[in-house]
């Protein structure tokens, strides 16, 4: 019967640490059912999985301010049918209240920096 109690506590306690981490990794990844232009996180996982982001990963906000900066999974939003990693929350948050600003050329210039920069990501931080 001892048994039993421990088996039935730690499945509650894993059930309660899996929900309760659920709605951390949405906000992680930029997900926000109100916020429009944005998919679900599990169509951002298999955007991840398979490495397809936009700008190959790079921060579009960073890119908008002269900078080749890698962004982070744990910062993640998809806009329009592509999926965006930015170098901090900060620069997602920004991205989300003006994503068309931070979008305007940002191919081009994506690809100024990295001719610039020779495809490898300069030392310092954002």
């Amino acid at each position: 019967m001892n048994n039993q109690k421990q088996v039935i506590t730690i499945t509650a306690i894993l059930f309660a640490a899996v929900f309760t981490m659920l709605p951390l990794k949405a906000m992680a990844s930029g997900y926000d059912s109100d916020m429009e232009g944005k998919g679900s996180g599990a169509m951002m996982d298999n955007m991840n999985m398979h490495g397809q982001y936009a700008l190959d990963g790079y921060c579009p906000v960073a890119i908008h301010k002269g900078m080749y900066l890698k962004g982070n999974d744990r910062f993640v939003t998809e806009y329009k049918g592509k999926v965006y990693k930015f170098v901090k929350f900060e620069a997602q948050k920004a991205f989300l209240e003006n994503p068309e600003m931070f979008l305007q050329d940002v191919e081009k210039k994506y690809h100024q920096l990295k001719m610039k920069n020779k495809g490898s990501m300069p030392k310092g931080s954002y």
